[in-house]
């Protein structure tokens, strides 16, 4: 499995590529509001699952099963 920011970075490449920069901005604030691995798993997962985004599901599972393997449930 990859690490949590090798998928941030992806998520950050997908909303960037699809003109998303509204949606780039409000994620990219969650990520660096968050101080620890267990906040950016709480932070970015909840956001990651209140704004579905066509095109981002794979990698929306990817990074909440991560959160999942380290005890963390966004």
């Amino acid at each position: 499995m990859r690490h949590h920011l090798e998928i941030i970075k992806d998520i950050e490449k997908f909303l960037s590529a699809n003109n998303l920069n509204k949606e780039l901005v409000t994620f990219q604030y969650e990520v660096r509001g968050s101080s620890t691995g267990s906040e950016i798993c709480i932070r970015v997962g909840s956001w990651l699952k209140s704004n579905e985004i066509n095109g981002l599901e794979k990698l929306t599972d990817e990074f909440v099963s991560y959160c999942h393997l380290n005890g963390l449930y966004p």
